[in-house]
């Protein structure tokens, strides 16, 4: 709404008349907070760095809070052997008042919420009338006081300056004055040129409260206005010089800056919603000589008329990632010598391209909001993690840079799919409270390992091809001359794949074709592609290169026909899969035989007349379905089907609501009906039909009646130029999510779909095994138990986690140190549901002295005094610890049974947190020669 608009009504606040007001409101609030001499460190005492080399704390925002709270907080943190403090550096609060800067406490100025109501209905002044002090924060400016304590209490500290920080803070951080002099020039432009209004009169209308639109009251500033950079310059240069005495390089806490906050065009999506701004507009030009498209071309059209909107969206992403670029050498120049990084959000879809943006960047983060940990919401975080490492240098370690607070398992997973630390998104509290315990076992347990951790690599089994340009594609896309559905495959296929490798024990990386070079695919034996039309050249040459090097490339439907600009491209499909086809078979969940296995496959199948050089490995009745060729010193290998496909939750949903669902059909039926009433309204839950399994028939039948109701939710996002809010609905059968309904919520109807049921079966995880052939890193006795491994220097960890409701019982096996080692000894071990732990495989006990050979419980400390060792452990169900002694063993405070030689043992501990210690002897062969080991602790 601009400010000339006509309303019919004198009431309404436009939106420069609330940036003025609010700017005042501001300035006219300086006041000293109480207590800050309190937060002074002692004279002559410098800032330190935590301990701690793998990342793990959470976000506390010292903005919010005051110092007596921050204390208690950070205290907590401490107990919780967090060693991390995360915060933002809001530029509104810091500079409230243009020109005025105070990072010490000078003044507090009243911040005015506008982020707080979830659907944005009200204005901010609303808020407050209805919120009362909630929708108003007196913020806290004293950064300086913050640090002194995260210095007392050992933590490092990752600073986020923005300029855009999110957060469900106002303006996202950017300040009021700074919007009220920039507009229009600094403003985005929609596809007509003009600056994008908020709505009625300052949110989306009540009708689109669930088909996306603004996130703030605010029009976000175009990255492209030389207004909006200047000021940005000057900002950065105004942390940097009050930063710069408390960075790492000087000595400090302050390890990390992150610039700018999920950048994404301040949530508008779609690629036409945004940013046609002048400087963009030429810059498009220059580099394209040709006007920006604002709409897709008309259906029914051929995949060429595409090009201007894929030339577009990836216009848009250099673009980010230049931004970025811009923020990144600000710092640099005003003297920011430690790294500066980025968190994405979306991890999986557009405007921005994770390479793009880790290109600009010292290291790329990610966060994971996925709702659960469950098998229903695989393979979310999974993907995530390897997206975000995929997309930049294996040399870098990303983290978790926000999750959900207390989700312990969580951390466990994300640990072992190789990102380098985590932190709890909290706002104010830092740690859950009753979550310290559980936070305090993973703390002690990566101090614990160090380096073994900090410095260790992944394992990875198996590879997926991973293409970002199929995210460019309009939904629908067979509409658009594709032959192949290919956002489809990119948002559910290619995820039905990573489910698929897990539940078969496979620890997959993805392997990104913006980055990927030709030495990048031949770190893997077997690389896995879900082919849509689209690969770009460089990928299918480098491909072909890896199966003539030895590689095994395992392909399905059929091979790709164009390159990432739209133009024909065939090379995997001239130099290895050149076989004629022959008759397409479209039934849904037909039977065939893959190398030996009897596997259900979907979408249909088509059929090969393979040549005298292509072996038969896959066949539908009499007919070729698959096929296998040679090429120098590896295979590729061609399904005509799609063995995984149809993921109900996808790259995109998160689990919205899980519910235990009553045994009776009826009952599981109301349940269904109500959750899409109460989460997609009424008119959903009337058009929804069919939603329980007593009321679809299905070509392969559940596994067994509804356990959980899951509800996936596609939130807020306008992707692909189409609003697609909205959700799934479906239910957990207890080996697979059954869909029932798709609920597509857009601004001005509600339409419900019915998505096939797709199930992954034992026949697919044996089907994997076959074409596979290598025994995974880890193998387990129950591959419900998600097993990775992470060797470091001397040593390997594995990380187990059991997202399943029940407990599971396994036993792993894993080679280390080029040996067999098999956890447990005999028998197995029991992992509770949603339980995970960190397993110590050959770590040393310090320089000479004993060794844990292999646990099956948690290391969280140790000490080692003479010949005497001190262990502190958990497991949640018992386990046991074989220690190698440098000496011949004496006693200990559990049962333990000794080998044969007296320098092994082996102690079963009992549940819990438990603390032994053992004694030994010196060494009979030697013992006029033997030394005393070098005095060892790790028990912080």
């Amino acid at each position: 709404m601009g400010d000339g608009a006509e309303t019919g009504r004198t009431d309404w606040i436009t939106r420069r008349r609330l940036l003025a007001q609010a700017a005042a409101a501001s300035a006219a609030t300086f006041v000293p907070w109480p207590g800050i001499a309190d937060l002074q460190a002692p004279a002559g005492r410098g800032p330190k760095r935590g301990s701690l080399p793998l990342t793990f704390g959470a976000e506390l925002e010292y903005y919010r809070s005051d110092p007596t709270h921050l204390e208690q907080r950070l205290a907590l943190c401490a107990q919780a052997h967090y060693n991390t403090i995360q915060t933002y550096v809001p530029w509104n609060v810091h500079e409230s008042s243009q020109g005025r800067l105070d990072f010490t406490g000078a003044t507090s100025p009243l911040i005015v919420g506008d982020h707080l109501d979830e659907y944005l209905l009200e204005t901010p002044l609303d808020e407050i009338e209805h919120g009362g002090v909630f929708s108003r924060v007196r913020a806290n400016t004293d950064l300086e006081g913050f640090l002194h304590a995260c210095v007392r209490h050992r933590m490092k500290v990752i600073l986020r300056p923005g300029p855009f920080i999110s957060d469900e803070w106002r303006n996202g951080g950017i300040p009021d004055w700074l919007l009220q002099q920039g507009y229009p020039e600094m403003d985005m432009r929609g596809p007509d040129g003009s600056t994008l209004s908020p709505g009625f009169p300052l949110a989306p209308p009540v009708a689109n409260i669930v088909g996306g639109g603004a996130e703030y009251y605010f029009v976000g500033p175009s990255y492209g206005s030389d207004f909006y950079r200047s000021a940005v310059a000057a900002w950065l240069r105004a942390f940097a010089r009050f930063a710069k005495p408390w960075l790492a390089s000087a000595g400090g806490p302050v390890t990390t800056v992150q610039v700018d906050d999920e950048i994404c065009f301040y949530y508008r999506f779609g690629p036409f919603e945004v940013d046609y701004h002048p400087s963009l507009i030429a810059r498009f030009r220059k580099a394209t000589g040709a006007e920006p498209p604002r709409g897709w071309p008309a259906q029914g059209g051929p995949v060429a008329a595409l090009k201007p909107a894929f030339a577009w969206q990836r216009f848009k992403a250099v673009q980010l990632g230049q931004y970025l670029g811009f923020l990144r050498s600000e710092l640099r120049a005003a003297g920011v010598r430690v790294p500066i990084v980025h968190e994405e959000e979306l991890q999986l879809v557009p405007p921005g391209t994770l390479s793009e943006l880790a290109r600009n960047l010292d290291v790329l983060n990610a966060e994971f909001y996925n709702g659960d940990d469950g098998p229903w919401s695989l393979p979310l975080n999974e993907l995530c993690a390897a997206a975000v490492r995929g997309a930049q240098s294996p040399d870098r370690a990303p983290i978790a840079a926000e999750l959900g607070a207390g989700d312990d398992l969580l951390c466990y997973l994300l640990i072992g799919e190789g990102m380098h630390g985590t932190l709890a998104f909290t706002y104010t509290d830092g740690v859950i409270d009753g979550t310290v315990d559980a936070m305090s076992r993973i703390g002690r347990a990566l101090h614990t390992a160090g380096a073994r951790l900090a410095r260790g690599k992944r394992r990875a089994d198996t590879a997926v091809v991973w293409c970002p340009q199929l995210f460019h594609a309009p939904y629908n896309s067979t509409n658009f001359g594709f032959e192949r559905d290919v956002r489809r495959i990119a948002e559910r296929h290619l995820p039905a794949l990573a489910s698929l490798l897990i539940r078969a024990g496979l620890a997959f990386d993805l392997v990104d074709t913006d980055v990927a070079t030709a030495a990048s695919y031949r770190n893997y034996s077997t690389i896995w592609l879900v082919a849509s039309d689209i690969l770009p050249a460089r990928a299918q040459a480098d491909l072909v290169s890896y199966v003539e090097a030895g590689g095994k490339l395992i392909c399905w439907p059929a091979p790709p026909t164009l390159d990432e600009h739209l133009d024909p491209c065939t090379t995997l499909a001239e130099k290895l899969f050149h076989e004629p086809i022959g008759a397409f078979y479209g039934d849904d969940a037909q039977l065939v035989e893959i190398l030996g296995e009897q596997v259900p496959v979907w979408r249909g199948v088509q059929t090969f007349a393979p040549s005298q050089g292509a072996r038969v490995v896959a066949r539908r009745g009499s007919e070729a379905c698959g096929y296998s060729r040679r090429r120098g010193r590896g295979e590729a290998i061609l399904l005509g089907t799609w063995p995984a496909a149809d993921l109900p939750a996808g790259a995109a949903g998160l689990v919205l609501e899980l519910q235990q669902l009553p045994s009776s059909d009826g009952d599981a039926v109301a349940a269904t009906r109500a959750a899409v009433a109460r989460h997609f309204g009424p008119d959903a839950a009337a058009k929804a039909r069919n939603l329980a399994s007593g009321r679809r028939q299905y070509a392969v039948a559940p596994a067994g009646p509804a356990q959980y109701l899951v509800v996936y939710q596609f939130s807020n996002e306008r992707r692909g130029g189409e609003v697609i809010t909205g959700g799934a609905v479906g239910y957990w059968d207890g080996q697979n999510v059954v869909p029932t309904a798709e609920l597509d919520t857009a601004e001005n109807a509600t339409t419900v779909s019915t998505p096939p049921f797709h199930p992954i079966l034992p026949a697919h995880v044996a089907m994997v095994g076959a074409l596979h052939r290598r025994a995974p890193a880890a193998s387990v006795t129950d591959k419900r138990a998600q097993v990775r491994v992470i060797d470091g220097p001397g040593a390997s960890t594995l990380s187990v986690i059991n997202r399943y409701p029940e407990d599971i019982s396994f036993a792993v096996s894993v080679r280390a140190g080029g040996r067999n080692v098999r956890l447990p000894e005999a028998g197995a071990m029991t992992l509770p549901a949603a339980t995970g732990m960190l397993l110590p495989i050959q770590y040393e006990l310090g320089s000479g002295g004993p060794r844990i050979a292999q646990a099956t419980v948690q290391l969280l400390g140790y000490s080692v005094s003479g010949r005497r060792l001190e262990l502190t452990v958990y497991s949640p169900r018992g386990g046991e610890v074989v220690i190698d002694l440098p000496g011949r063993f004496r006693s200990a405070s559990v049962p333990a049974r000794t080998s044969a030689h007296g320098g092994q043992i082996r102690v079963l501990t009992a549940p819990g947190e438990r603390t032994l210690t053992v004694e030994w002897g010196r060494p009979a062969q030697a013992a006029g020669r033997s030394r005393t080991p070098r005095a060892a602790r790790h028990d912080r």
